[in-house]
């Protein structure tokens, strides 16, 4: 349980730090409620989810195989994300 408590913690912060670098200073309030909110309701969605997908399949497996899956998509959208900062950077130092 330890290993996804410790990125259910850490994500929220990640997600939040990340609002802040990328978004103008008049959307970052609107964007942290939104986050917040999000987060609760999905990590709530997702306890009951997982739990019935070991009830239904008996085996943490797909759960395991499905949390997975959305870091790799968590993972390559971050690197994407980051690209976008990058490229800002890249013009600023050539204009």
């Amino acid at each position: 349980m330890a290993l996804i408590s410790i990125p259910q913690g850490l994500i929220p912060v990640l997600t939040l730090a990340e609002i802040s670098c990328l978004l103008p200073p008049h959307l970052v309030g609107i964007a942290f409620g939104s986050v917040s909110v999000l987060d609760h309701v999905l990590s709530m969605v997702g306890n009951v989810a997982f739990g019935w997908l070991y009830n239904v399949t008996g085996s943490y497996h797909v759960g395991i195989m499905l949390l997975l899956l959305l870091s790799m998509v968590g993972l390559i959208s971050m690197v994407y994300v980051a690209s976008w900062e990058f490229k800002g950077e890249k013009k600023k130092q050539q204009g």
